[in-house]
Order: structure tokens, then C-alpha cells, then sequence
């Protein structure tokens, strides 16, 4: 596989290494016939994510495909990081950069071509593994809502960093999206976000079930703000709760999809009313309404003010009894006339000196 990417490529190319980062810790490329194809997926296999880039991403592409069997190979992410790590000043920006990979090789080279014919020749050494793949059906998705990536952006500016899950509630009248605690509901436990979005504010809405899916905040920002920053449009496509949703990003040279697994209701704790009345007869454990209003009535005997016969002073501890022991003197009063016996006066004060 040899490939040339212009100059003004190279940032959209590094951009699309920092979104797969988001997701996995290795890029697994292939080189098709018609497009470059980077993978990528998460340990938990609950994020997935493929980029296809088309042949007019490129100046020059040849897949030196062999008969039916597809160019491909597995890349550490952190290394691939570093290959197209930023450029600050504009004169060190690469004006190309080629693209070698060999079948009977084990690494891949790129050369950086920079202004007055300087070149810089980065090698990059492959991992032993298998290329992945997901099948997704997508004559199955029945839901789908598409914005452009400035409304998503807006609706992320209402969660915290720290949240870590989003649910989205669709009707044929609106959608609610809110971001999801796991476990029982706790005001101590963050920050709870709504927003209601009418089908007038998307530019594409169909439900035809209605249905409430929970998914990962991670792979939904990364796609939000790499949308964001070529001003792009996001499509959301989801069936029910437990089917992996489908985000979909689209260019004319290239085209991105994420695929997330969305929460199964039945096996997971939820920050609804309902599983927290199931998790609490699980526990056996007393389960306390703070919303209802105390009745007065009941209480009978009412609060007292006499608190200090309710309450006995504390009793006076052991070194302060020995303190008092020692030094008894410093706790009496500093005079006491009884206390001086002067005997019998020999001589009485004199009168003062007189003129």
C-alpha cells in the first residue's frame, strides 16, 4: 500500500487519530480498494469505531491489494500519536506525507515532506493481532435523530465532566436527554441534567417506537467535537434499549461510524424510582421518604426547651483534677487578709515629713 496525503489532509488525518484514541489503544488499518479503513475498539468491546477514507482524501492511493486478500495490520495508538502529533510553528507544517506499508514488512513508514526540500522519515513497528470487524444490520434501525454538531455540543455544555453516561428518551413529540448515575438516586451524587428537544430542532427525526436508550458519554463527546470542528452533521441511529446505537459522521472524503453499546434495563442498577424500591427489598434495609411532609399531629410530646436538663454537663476529666492538685494556690484568691498574721505592732507608721 503506498498513498500520498496533501498538507491540508494531514490535520484532518491527525484529528482522526485523536477521536480513535478516545476509544482504543491500537488502530488496526486496512488498505481496500476503494478507501483506507482505520479501526479501532475498546477493551470492553462496548466501542467501536471505523473510518473510512476515500480515494479523494488522498493525492495519490494504490492499495496493492493481492488477488482477494485486503493490505492490513495493527498499530499501537500511542505510537501512531506521536508520528502526527501537532506542528506549532507554520513553517514546520508538512506540505505532504507518504504512506508506505509492505505485506512481507513488519513496519510502516512515514515521510513528512516540509518546506526547502526537508524530510523527516518515521517508522513505525507493527502488532501481532487480528483485524476486527463488526456487522451492523442497519435495515433494523426503526429511531434515528440528526443534528448538526453545534446543537449536540450545546446539549454537552449541560453534563458535567464527570458524568460518564447519557440517556435519550424519544417520542413522536420530543426527546429528553439526561445524563445517567448508575446505582440509587442521591443528591450527593452529581448534578442531575434535562434538556427537551422538539423534532423542529433536528434536521433529521424519526421514532417509530418510542424507546429510551443509555450509552458512554466518551465515544459521543469524541464524536461531538471532531463534528464540531469541520462543522459537520451527527446522525444517531438506535433500536431499543440493549442494541448498540450508531453515530454516524459524513464527508465527501470521508466518512465516520461509531458504534456503542447501549445499557440493558434488566441487569443494571438504575437511579430510577422503581429499581430503587427493588434494590432496597433486596437489602431488606427500612427505605425513607423525604419528599412527604411531616405531620405535627403525631409528634405528641413536642421539643422542650429545658435542654440542659436533658443534657448533663460533661464531668471534669482526670488531668484537670490533677492540675488543681498541683498548683491549688493559683486557683485561690489572690488576696486574703486572713491569711497574714504580721504579730504585734512594735511601732506605728510615722507621720509624713512636714515642712
Amino acid at each position: 500500500m503506498e498513498c500520498i496525503i496533501p498538507g491540508e489532509n494531514i490535520k484532518v488525518l491527525s484529528r482522526i487519530i485523536n477521536a480513535l484514541s478516545k476509544i482504543g489503544d491500537d488502530i488496526y488499518l486496512e488498505a481496500k480498494t476503494d478507501c483506507l479503513c482505520l479501526k479501532s475498539v475498546n477493551m470492553t468491546t462496548t466501542a467501536y469505531c471505523t473510518i473510512n477514507l476515500y480515494e479523494i482524501f488522498f493525492t495519490t492511493y494504490e492499495a496493492g491489494q493481492i488477488g482477494n486478500d485486503v493490505l492490513s495490520c495493527r498499530l499501537p495508538m500511542k505510537g501512531i500519536l506521536g508520528v502526527f502529533k501537532s506542528h506549532g510553528h507554520k513553517d514546520k507544517k508538512p506540505e505532504f506525507c507518504k504512506i508506505v506499508l509492505k505485506q512481507s514488512d513488519s513496519k510502516i513508514i512515514f515521510k513528512f515532506r516540509y518546506k526547502h526540500d526537508v524530510s523527516v522519515v518515521r517508522s513505525l513497528y507493527l502488532n501481532d493481532g487480528d483485524i476486527i470487524d463488526v456487522v451492523y444490520d442497519r435495515t433494523k434501525v426503526v429511531n434515528y435523530i440528526g443534528a448538526s454538531a453545534e446543537v449536540f455540543a450545546q446539549v454537552l455544555m449541560n453534563f458535567q465532566m464527570s458524568d460518564e453516561d447519557m440517556s435519550i428518551e424519544v417520542t413522536s413529540e420530543k426527546a429528553l436527554i439526561r445524563n445517567y448515575i448508575a446505582g440509587e438516586s442521591s443528591i450527593s451524587k452529581g448534578i442531575r441534567s434535562q434538556i427537551s428537544l422538539m423534532p423542529a430542532e433536528f434536521s433529521n427525526y424519526r421514532i417509530n417506537t418510542e424507546t429510551n436508550v443509555t450509552f458512554s458519554l466518551k465515544g459521543f463527546r469524541a464524536a461531538v467535537h471532531f463534528a464540531e470542528t469541520y462543522r459537520l452533521s451527527l446522525l444517531i441511529n438506535f433500536e431499543e434499549t440493549g442494541r448498540p446505537a450508531l453515530i454516524e459522521i459524513k464527508n465527501p472524503t470521508f466518512d465516520i461510524n461509531f458504534i456503542i453499546a447501549t445499557l440493558k434495563r434488566d441487569n443494571a442498577s438504575q437511579s430510577s424510582l422503581s429499581s430503587t424500591v427493588h434494590l432496597t427489598r433486596k437489602r431488606n434495609a427500612t427505605q425513607y421518604n423525604f419528599n412527604e411532609p411531616i405531620d405535627t399531629e403525631k409528634n405528641d410530646n413536642g421539643v422542650g426547651n429545658d435542654i440542659d436538663d436533658v443534657v448533663p454537663q460533661s464531668p471534669e476529666s482526670p488531668r484537670s483534677k490533677k492540675i488543681k492538685s498541683i498548683f491549688g494556690r493559683c486557683y485561690d484568691a489572690t488576696f486574703r487578709r486572713e491569711a497574714i498574721d504580721l504579730g504585734k505592732v512594735l511601732a506605728s507608721d510615722s507621720d509624713p515629713d512636714s515642712d
